[in-house]
């Protein structure tokens, strides 16, 4: 991968990481420092959650969720499997109160990403995502996952930037016996007609740039020589420096050539037969027991999957003031790659100690390939105009983890009721996330159209002096973060008692680079640029003094930046259980939290030693510190043969933060793959504090059978809302801001119902939520429409069914599977407009299992059966539409 923080600057990400042991001195920044470090803290996450489940799975979930001192529920493995969901995402949607965004970001309770947060084992990872602050929860395949939680309630043990609630992936752990599974799939998409694509790499099937996009060492070359400044008047000052007799049109040469050295093949965009997808998967392992008194067992699991699919995914926008002068059409084809590795490793010693390492590598890229063709402000319809965009872009997203983590149990020393119960726990993760995308090329073109039959008579590159714009960006997150708990069980009399005290540290160091480049037609003749984009940048052309091109680096300037965050934690927990009725649990975390970013401009450089000199006042002005106590309580009563033949209903309280992440308080700006709105960091937000009030009621039945109840409201100060700047109508740049306050109150229902009265191994599964969320936004400097309404991302209500089906001879399996949840806010709307609105999305799948031979297992699935799109709307006119398609995908598996 290619590293575009320069070596001189590396030094600054070692300053912004060190904030809080800074001196009064200045400092200076040497060119040829390599390494970087970063500040930053959070801790483990352990159980507190909410689960789906299939009938089959349900009797191990509901023991776990029962005994659990807050609410929880988890979703096993082995229902994610039967459901058909092939990665976490797909599967938490399921959940009560979850809703599932861009096909990767689950939302808690209608509140957005950024109020949830993702560990896996219980370690906070990094994001590989350029966008968003929680995990993509696509990357992870379903077949490494054990279980999953999503703790709605807040306990000690958890983190407190606790808003809407966290997920934690729980990987495989070592398997009791031999292992070994095969499975190939494929697949096909209804918009799987004839698409785009482009000479890449030659490893591009495997998701993996081999430099071919790279920036090149010429153009980093050229920006130290030239100090940033490449235009040919600062070209012809550098070589005439030291007495040179160049002329301007030496300079001019030179800077025409630096266009030579971007990757300009991309530009030869070519129909492709979309060809199926293809998936597959090996999982192997064992156990073995070592030494005379079998004491020892040391295991081993492997897993390495695979899938490549292509995807035509069109879409149309349009501007709500003039939807019929102002909008574009997309043809837009992504292939997507993923690439997973995993190896667990554990050693245990009777019963009493046990080590784990987990090691995971995923990769996950998306190869764009684009035509957008439209009318604008200046592109008018009636005019005979119309804008026509060229648009290659290769994201490649991968996140590397090594994780340690050991168990001990004090029987193996005491023989005490008193002391034989403590153990201590506790865990070690290093990580790290990154985000290539390497020669995001966009070309400028013109159409001339028929204005009464939209016929396009011929079309042209642009004169313009970005007529065709190369990016190089790259994010990485490297994350460190340990801890420890030790626990104390113990009984008097009828009550039961437990006190935990832990540890919790994590820090995180982030580099985002960005470098632009373009090349410019403002004055190239027009004869020239009457050809295909491929053509009329070629070499020959771009070299040809005659036809005028120039080169320039640029852009806002601000695009980059360097951050770290950093959290110590220390929290106390006490669960207590009286007569088998009455249960209280709680306790308090403290959390040191510290925070610093800082926008940087690669291409600045000084004019006499190519250094960069920070003042230590203005890197003191981006930090942000904050501690605070954060209490939480949870009071159950359990009773059987009451309403259900067990009953327990739990009331809880607890105050916790959402901060804004390192991406939302950097002044840099980023595109949005999904919707290439413009997205603009504050860093003048601030941490927003809620008050958590939770109610819960579960009844389980003998049979199987569960009914649950949930109240919750949740009271906001500052939160944190996206908004829509000040702009053009063709140029929407979307920005967050603290509003003042906002609640948030529903319920949610779910049921697991038995029909076999109906036929054999028939079961139904629903869940669903009702919720209200009010904020209220400062009226004097947003501009807003709506200083009074619902907060953004929030769907006021989420609905899930699913009707399942066990055969009696374990052969057959089967689910028809419907989500739908209302329209949530996309975007506060200003100067008037009106809010823009993510319309409801109605997600209806089936999924058929047959099982021949234990050993062997066929899958069926039908995804999207009601052909639902992708659609925002804003004043009565859908501003965005996207049609994701109707899937067929069918696998087998051996596994023996």
């Amino acid at each position: 991968m290619n590293k575009l923080i320069p070596a001189r600057l590396k030094p600054l990400a070692i300053a912004v990481a060190g904030i809080t042991v800074l001196g009064n001195s200045q400092m200076v920044l040497a060119q040829d420092e390599r390494e970087t470090q970063a500040a930053a803290e959070l801790g483990i996450l352990e159980e507190t959650v909410v689960t789906g489940r299939l009938r089959s799975a349900s009797g191990q979930l509901v023991d776990e969720r029962k005994n659990s001192a807050f609410a929880v529920d988890l979703l096993g493995g082995d229902a994610i499997s039967r459901a058909g969901d092939s990665d976490v995402a797909a599967a938490l949607k399921r959940v009560p109160g979850l809703t599932l965004v861009g096909g990767k970001f689950i939302y808690t309770r209608g509140l957005g990403e950024r109020y949830s947060s993702t560990t896996l084992n219980g370690s906070y990872v990094p994001s590989p995502d350029l966008s968003r602050n929680v995990v993509p929860l696509d990357l992870f395949p379903s077949d490494i996952v054990k279980s999953l939680s999503v703790s709605k309630t807040f306990a000690p043990n958890l983190p407190a930037t606790f808003g809407g609630g966290n997920i934690d992936i729980r990987t495989k752990s070592i398997p009791s016996g031999p292992v070994l599974k095969l499975q190939l799939g494929t697949g096909v998409n209804s918009e799987d007609h004839d698409g785009l694509t482009y000479s890449g790499g030659s490893d591009d099937k495997w998701g993996d740039d081999d430099g071919t996009r790279a920036m090149s060492a010429e153009l980093f070359t050229a920006l130290d020589t030239y100090r940033g400044q490449i235009s040919p008047v600062n070209i012809l000052n550098t070589l005439n420096f030291d007495g040179g007799q160049n002329e301007l049109s030496d300079a001019e040469t030179i800077n025409r050539e630096l266009s030579t050295f971007l990757y300009r093949d991309a530009m030869d965009i070519r129909s492709k037969s979309m060809s199926p997808d293809v998936n597959g998967q090996i999982t192997a392992g064992n156990n073995w027991i070592l030494g005379e008194d079998e004491q020892w067992s040391v295991g081993a699991l492997g897993l390495v999957s695979y899938s490549n699919k292509w995807r035509n995914i069109d879409r149309v926008n349009r501007n709500a003031n003039n939807p019929i002068e102002n909008f574009s059409e997309t043809q837009r084809t992504v292939n997507s790659i993923d690439l997973t590795t995993t190896l667990t490793m554990g050693i245990e010693y009777g019963g009493y100690h046990s080590v784990n390492a987990n090691i995971i590598q995923i990769r996950s890229t998306e190869d764009e390939v684009s035509v957008t063709t439209g009318h604008s402000q200046g592109f008018e319809l009636t005019n005979g105009r119309g804008f026509r965009d060229l648009d290659v872009r290769w994201e490649q997203r991968e996140l590397d983890i090594v994780q340690f983590s050991g168990s001990h149990q004090a029987a193996q020393w005491f023989d005490h009721d008193l002391l034989s119960g403590i153990t201590y726990d506790w865990y070690y993760t290093d990580s790290g996330a990154s985000t290539d995308i390497p020669n995001e090329m966009s070309v400028e073109g013109i159409d001339n159209v028929d204005p009464v039959t939209r016929e396009v008579l011929n079309s042209r590159v642009a004169g313009s002096s970005t007529a065709a714009v190369f990016a190089f960006s790259e994010l990485t997150d490297d994350v460190e973060s340990y801890g420890g708990a030790a626990s104390w069980p113990f009984m008097v009399g009828n009550a039961e008692y437990k006190f935990t005290g832990g540890y919790d540290y994590y820090k995180k160091a982030r580099e985002f680079s960005n470098y632009i480049w373009n090349i410019g037609t403002p004055n190239t003749p027009a004869g020239t640029l009457d050809n295909t984009a491929s053509e009329v940048f070629s070499s020959a052309n771009i070299l040809d003094p005659n036809n005028l091109f120039e080169t320039t680096i640029g852009g806002l300037g601000t695009e980059s930046y360097l951050a770290a965050e950093a959290v110590d934690a220390y929290f106390g927990e006490f669960d207590v259980l009286w007569n088998n009725s009455w249960r209280v649990s709680g306790g308090v975390r403290y959390e040191q939290f510290q925070q610093v970013s800082v926008p940087i401009n690669l291409t600045e450089y000084d004019a006499d030693v190519g250094q960069l000199a920070i003042p230590v006042e203005e890197l003191n002005d981006a930090v942000f510190l904050e501690d605070d106590y954060y209490p939480s309580l949870a009071v159950t009563y359990l009773q059987d043969d009451f309403l259900a033949d067990e009953f327990q209903i739990r009331f809880g309280y607890s105050s916790t933060v959402t901060r804004p992440d390192l991406r939302e308080i950097s002044s840099a700006s980023y595109i949005d793959p999904l919707t290439e709105y413009r997205i603009v960091g504050n860093p003048n937000l601030d941490t927003a504090q809620l008050d958590n009030f939770d109610i819960r009621a579960d009844m389980f039945y003998e049979n199987g059978d569960s009914l649950t109840f949930s109240l919750f409201y949740k009271d906001i100060v500052n939160p944190i809302e996206t908004t829509r700047l000040a702009g053009s109508d063709n140029n929407i740049v979307l920005s967050f801001l603290n509003a003042e306050e906002a609640q948030m109150y529903g319920l949610e229902v779910e049921y697991l119902k038995e029909l076999s009265s109906l036929t054999p191994g028939l079961f139904f599964n629903s869940n669903i939520t009702i919720s209200e969320s009010d904020i209220t936004v400062d009226a004097f400097d947003t501009g807003l429409t709506n200083n009074e309404r619902q907060m953004t991302n929030h769907s006021p209500w989420v609905v899930n069914f699913q009707l399942g089906y066990d055969s009696p001879n374990e052969k057959h399996t089967a689910s028809l599977v419907y989500n739908v949840a209302d329209e949530r806010l996309f975007f506060a709307g200003r100067d008037g407009q009106d809010d823009a609105f993510e319309q409801s999305f109605h997600a209806l799948d089936f999924v058929y299992s047959y099982y021949p031979k234990p050993e062997i297992s066929v899958k069926l699935k039908l995804q999207n059966l009601l052909g639902s799109t992708v659609e925002i709307e804003q004043d009565g006119v859908t501003i965005f539409e996207q049609e994701p398609g109707q899937t067929v995908a069918l696998s087998v598996a051996w596994e023996y």
